[in-house]
């Protein structure tokens, strides 16, 4: 293999890294019920990156904060979510249109009651789980980063990937 040991290195968690998130994205829209094709905002907000600064190399995956929540779903009785992640910004990117969904007169106090209706429902309901991360990152795709790294390294290190890619 040409290059250094940190660049090949990088290649192998960039090459790893495609596949994790391409197979991650299909997972969560595997579980989201939409019609069209289009992509749910968690898959796309999946992504990755591999950092090599002076000689330590990172590898990091992210997607939107609420994540855990869609994967392991949220009990009844909790506090809701802040009623502002409901807000106009989030409508409007769904196509929701609370005036007309509500049957107000003013838009501002539409998006704010739909915005309590859906947190309130969320309170008293919960979140189903639904599963993605688990099915993904599994200890089969950890030990085939270790098996792509091990040659390139030529020593058997006890490589602890637990803390840069389990956000959990």
């Amino acid at each position: 293999m040409a290059g250094s040991i940190q660049e090949q290195i990088v290649k192998v968690f960039d090459d790893w890294g495609i596949k994790l998130v391409t197979d991650m994205k299909a997972s969560i829209d595997d579980q989201v019920k939409h019609g069209g094709g289009q992509e749910s905002d968690l898959s796309g907000s999946v992504n990755y990156k591999v950092l090599n600064q002076s000689g330590v190399i990172t590898f990091s995956l992210s997607m939107n904060k609420y994540w855990k929540w869609f994967d392991k779903g949220r009990r009844k009785g909790l506090k809701g979510p802040p009623i502002d992640v409901f807000g106009k910004e989030w409508q409007n990117k769904k196509g929701i249109n609370a005036k007309k969904i509500l049957g107000m007169k003013s838009y501002d106090k539409a998006v704010k009651s739909l915005a309590f209706l859906i947190q309130r429902s969320i309170k008293r309901n919960g979140i189903e789980p639904r599963p993605f991360y688990d099915k993904v990152v599994t200890d089969e795709r950890i030990k085939d980063l270790k098996n792509k790294l091990a040659p390139i390294i030529k020593k058997q290190y006890i490589l602890d990937l637990t803390n840069g890619i389990n956000n959990k």
